[in-house]
């Protein structure tokens, strides 16, 4: 689906993408003070209520491997602030927060069973917000074959830009073969592209145009917008300057959705 938006004639009708909608650029906030940004996406949940997936490191403030704190200022968030569509508008958001933490002071994210924080990605569940325009896993999919050096898509806020709060398409491509992960040493898999600040949370998809293979056929086909989510990036892989390696960290949809379906509560504690 896609949304149309028209304004009075002689203005034509604009047709809008849907995957923006699933993405809201994201705040974490400790008390009154903006500690951090990042992006997230909407999901929705088993009883349909909303949930939102973003990484680890945003909602604790602290790196998944080392355990340090990633900012000078060792601040930590205790609550995330979001925006999400007014429905039936496109570009108009309104602004929701939560806390982090309920009044025992546990996280109410949850992580993935097996890794936890390894796997850096995170579900919060939204209790009584309205829903967003549209959910991540609402949207229809092609099964799109998963090749390296396949083109994929960033979707997410680098160093907060926007455009009312929609966020922008940063082009990447599958830097390793998807068929090479597996569920003990190598759980993320790795995307050519120039990310910034700000992108942590994006989800990550496939989007082809034309020809097209895909798993459930040895044949290609003909499509005009054949899309496909792949994961979640959560950010560079370290090197000594900002123009190094250019390679970017993603974890495929099964952990997304081992988090999403089977995820329990984390023991970090702010």
């Amino acid at each position: 689906p896609a949304y149309a938006r028209s304004m009075s004639p002689p203005f034509p009708v604009v047709t809008v993408d849907p995957w923006p909608f699933t993405t809201t650029p994201v705040e974490m906030v400790r008390d009154d003070l903006k500690l951090a940004i990042g992006t997230a996406s909407f999901w929705r949940g088993a009883h349909g209520g909303l949930t939102l997936i973003t990484c680890w490191h945003n909602v604790t403030g602290t790196h998944p491997e080392t355990g340090q704190s990633l900012s000078a200022h060792g601040g930590r968030p205790n609550r995330i602030r979001f925006y999400f569509p007014e429905q039936g508008l496109a570009g108009r958001r309104h602004t929701a927060e939560v806390g982090l933490y309920d009044d025992s002071g546990v996280p109410i994210w949850r992580v993935h069973p097996k890794h936890r924080q390894r796997v850096d990605v995170v579900a919060i569940p939204i209790g009584g917000a309205p829903p967003p325009q549209q959910y991540l896993n609402d949207l229809p999919e092609v099964q799109l074959r998963r090749l390296v050096g396949s083109d994929v898509f960033i979707l997410g806020h680098p160093e907060g830009i926007s455009r009312q709060h929609m966020p922008v398409w940063k082009r990447g491509s599958l830097a390793l073969d998807p068929n090479l992960l597996d569920d003990e040493h190598y759980l993320h898999t790795l995307v050519d592209s120039a990310t910034r600040s700000g992108m942590s949370g994006s989800p990550v998809i496939q989007r082809q145009y034309g020809a097209i293979l895909t798993d459930d056929s040895p044949h290609a086909s003909v499509h005009t917008g054949a899309t496909r989510f792949f994961g979640v990036y959560s950010g560079r892989v370290s090197t000594k300057d900002d123009f190094g390696a250019h390679l970017g960290i993603v974890w495929p949809e099964t952990h997304i959705r081992a988090v999403l379906e089977q995820g329990v509560r984390d023991d970090f504690f702010a």
